[in-house]
């Protein structure tokens, strides 16, 4: 009977994004004791008192539609009470590829994947234009996808006994996603549409994961990258702080290093070293002392730009968008 139930709610998932709502979105919402206090998320995103369940301490208002996360003003007639003058967050997850037809990627065996307030998709799958109207895709289950660090197919770090090993004991935190690049049957924009079936999970075991299915297989984003700097690269922002949070107790750099032999390969940009070694050898006063545990890089982008993928996705956003 598995075989029936959907393949996404008979996994781990779902008790982790529960979680993970709770925690950091739930949080910042207005408790019923500071209703004379403005409390609440910073950015203005929800205003709404919190009710949570007595038993539970769930409250499904915490959650949000990714659109939400737009920039908008509060004279755009939008419905919204509060405008939204946040960040515009980009989510990186893993598109895993362990079956996947580019033999050059072997090696990696995902695609970086992102989901937006605007866009979600990947190189390998295209992108597809989220209308307001879509709420299908919300904050926390794109956190939940980003964050499942334990799954049958890990990019890179997928083997196959530890797919079956994963896999029989359902330590799985990925999410089966209609493949962006399916067009729809029964609807003009694409969602989170569910599988419906439990069949993908032989996928899921014996690494049969790739980019051609109807739906691909998405997982934790350090799985390809874990600095999310891939997708900051690839939109050629100015300047990029990183903050290095990998278990790395042998400061080998190994996150640094992934990422500089895949934008050097996929972008033609390289990353020369600026730090200066005086600093990082000696620390004469507290300020060099900070600046030891720094890095101070430099892109340099070629001529010619060999990365069309902005072009690509402004030419799916003119066509996708609403008149």
């Amino acid at each position: 009977m598995w075989l029936f139930a959907d393949v996404n709610l008979f996994s781990m998932h779902a008790t982790y994004v529960n979680r993970l709502v709770r925690c950091y979105l739930g949080a910042t919402r207005r408790k019923p004791w500071y209703k004379y206090a403005r409390m609440g998320a910073p950015t203005g995103s929800d205003g709404s008192e919190r009710d949570e369940n007595p038993v539970t301490g769930f409250d499904f208002s915490d959650d949000m539609p990714l659109q939400r996360l737009r920039y908008r003003r509060k004279q755009d007639g939008d419905g919204e009470d509060r405008p939204y003058w946040g960040p515009f967050p980009i989510i990186n997850a893993a598109l895993n590829l362990t079956g996947g037809r580019e033999l050059a990627w072997q090696d990696r065996k995902a695609d970086a994947f992102f989901f937006s307030p605007l866009y979600c998709g990947s190189k390998s799958t295209g992108f597809r234009f989220l209308p307001a109207s879509n709420d299908t895709v919300t904050l926390g289950r794109a956190m939940g996808i980003s964050g499942a660090a334990v799954s049958p197919n890990m990019g890179y770090l997928t083997s196959q006994s530890l797919m079956i090993l994963l896999t029989m004991f359902n330590v799985r935190l990925g999410w089966w996603l209609y493949n962006p690049a399916r067009p729809q049957r029964f609807a003009s924009e694409w969602h989170f549409k569910h599988p419906g079936y439990g069949g993908l999970v032989w996928n899921e075991m014996l690494g049969r994961t790739d980019e051609d299915s109807g739906y691909v297989y998405l997982s934790d984003g350090g799985h390809f990258d874990n600095l999310g700097v891939y997708e900051l690269i690839r939109r050629r922002c100015k300047y990029i702080i990183v903050s290095d949070a990998g278990a790395d107790p042998k400061y080998q750099f190994r996150d640094l290093t992934d990422l500089v032999q895949k934008i050097q390969t996929d972008f033609g940009i390289s990353i020369a070293d600026e730090t200066d070694p005086r600093i990082v050898h000696r620390a004469a006063n507290p300020l060099d002392d900070l600046r030891r545990h720094s890095l101070r890089e430099r892109c340099r982008t070629p001529s010619v730009d060999i990365c069309e993928s902005e072009r690509k996705l402004h030419a799916v956003s003119r066509a996708k968008r609403p008149a």
